[in-house]
């Protein structure tokens, strides 16, 4: 019983407590509080404005926006620069430091110019989200910015021609970094039949090449069934661009002349350590990639080369394409977006000297005697080395031969050459000459035994045909 008294009591408290607070509330009301109805607004009451309009102070925050920009290029960040970005178009509010972010490939001074100027945003061309295909590149052969306000970055887009010009100076290849090294190539070839009495005969080439650094020797055996012979073998030392040899030479350059070996030293130019593109043996193909693609290369229409290769300026490996003078299309895609569609003129002239300079080459000793002797076996024309040793007999006919060549223009190239056998000396005029598809070479020889000789030849290539 006095638990169920003390819990009357307690509410009982509780609802007048309640009942105070009510009151309390009622007399802190305001006047117009009780005296307005339902739907009628205190005629004190704060007033809420609704409008559309900018306010006082943020009239530029959507068109105009100043702050830093990373800069980059080719999918890298270069670092950061000050731009101002307003009514579609961007301007670089400090050229000069914007132009030392850029790599040395890239003529900074030309693109200084261009973003000295306001430019135009291409926001509409930047890639959204998640998106890496047919955006973030501008028009083929246009150069130019692409902004992008979301993550406040500017990329560069340039053409081919702000690419810088090669240094003048050669470049060439490194000290050798590798230790001794040997390199053994055969060639064996087997024929049977009743040419020879129905007798299995063979024949094989055997290549060595052993290296220590720039030093090697060279040597080539040519073996048979019915022996062996030492086809050349000496020690070679290459430079910069100088080489010299000792040992058993072959000479087979020659246009009119016909080849020889001799026992003796030659010494001349060599560019085959030249890295330098501009004067290299071949016209360096080069293209601006916005992002990685696939490169396709096509002469004539055919395709000769398809690589992937990265961002940035890429140049095309034109290892494995044919000698001569013509035009490649380069195609550059990514997905079924074409970033590059561009047409380049190619050289490839191996035969001819580094522009501007002079390709020479001097030798001398004794000439060998040749090992192969013509014969018949069973009414048939063969050559037959068995009775010859396998060092080659060695004349005593003194040699001496000089050359010199110089290229002219960018496809053409002049020789003269002369040789003196024993007491007979032999002259050479040469001349080669390459434009588009075409090849022609053309040299005259004459000697004071009174022998002369008249060499010409032209080739072109036409759709899928070589026409000589």
């Amino acid at each position: 019983m006095a638990r169920g008294g003390l819990t009357r009591r307690i509410m009982r408290r509780s609802n007048l407590l309640a009942s105070a607070a009510l009151a309390v509330f009622a007399v802190a009301q305001p006047s117009w509080a009780a005296a307005r109805k339902p739907d009628e607004a205190p005629s004190n009451a704060p007033q809420i404005q609704i409008s559309q309009a900018t306010p006082k102070g943020f009239e530029n925050i959507d068109n105009t926006i100043e702050t830093e920009f990373d800069i980059v290029f080719s999918g890298r960040r270069l670092g950061a620069v000050r731009a101002r970005v307003a009514n579609g178009k961007v301007t670089i509010l400090d050229p000069d430091a914007f132009a030392q972010l850029l790599p040395p490939q890239l003529d900074r001074a030309k693109i200084r110019s261009l973003i000295a100027q306001p430019l135009d945003a291409n926001e509409d061309l930047r890639c959204p989200p998640g998106q890496t295909v047919g955006c973030g590149t501008l028009p083929e052969g246009q150069a130019g910015l692409i902004v992008n306000p979301e993550n406040f970055s500017v990329t560069l887009i340039v053409t081919p021609d702000y690419i810088a010009a090669a240094s003048k100076e050669p470049v060439y290849l490194g000290a050798p970094v590798s230790g001794p090294s040997l390199i053994q190539k055969a060639l064996v070839s087997v024929s049977a039949g009743d040419r020879f009495g129905g007798k299995a005969r063979f024949g094989g080439t055997f290549d060595t090449l052993a290296s220590i650094g720039r030093t090697s020797f060279v040597a080539q055996t040519l073996a048979r069934d019915n022996g062996a012979n030492l086809q050349r073998a000496y020690g070679q030392r290459f430079w910069s661009d100088r080489q010299a040899q000792l040992g058993l030479l072959q000479e087979s350059q020659s246009l009119s002349f016909t080849s020889y070996r001799m026992v003796g030293a030659e010494f001349g130019s060599f560019y085959g350590s030249r890295l330098d593109a501009i004067n290299g043996p071949a016209t360096p193909l080069q293209i601006v990639l916005p992002r990685a693609a696939v490169v396709e290369v096509y002469r004539d229409g055919v395709l000769i080369q398809t690589t992937r290769l990265d961002a940035g300026i890429q140049q095309i490996d034109t290892t494995n394409f044919p000698g001569g003078s013509y035009p490649v299309r380069i195609v550059a895609r990514d997905g079924n977006q074409i970033l590059v569609d561009q047409v380049q003129q190619f050289t490839r002239i191996g035969d001819l000297p580094p522009p501007g300079k002079w390709a020479f080459d001097v030798r001398g000793g004794m000439r060998v005697r040749d090992f192969q002797q013509l014969t018949i076996v069973n009414g048939f024309e063969t050559f037959d080395s068995a009775d010859q040793p396998f060092l080659p007999s060695i004349s005593t006919q003194s040699l001496f031969s000089a050359s010199l060549s110089h290229r002219i223009g960018g496809s053409t190239g002049i020789g003269l050459s002369g040789l003196v056998v024993g007491s007979h000396p032999y002259g050479e005029l040469s001349g080669t000459t390459y434009h588009n598809n075409l090849r022609a070479i053309a040299a005259v020889a004459a000697g004071t035994d009174k022998s002369y000789s008249i060499l010409t030849n032209a080739s072109i290539r036409l759709a899928d045909a070589d026409i000589s």
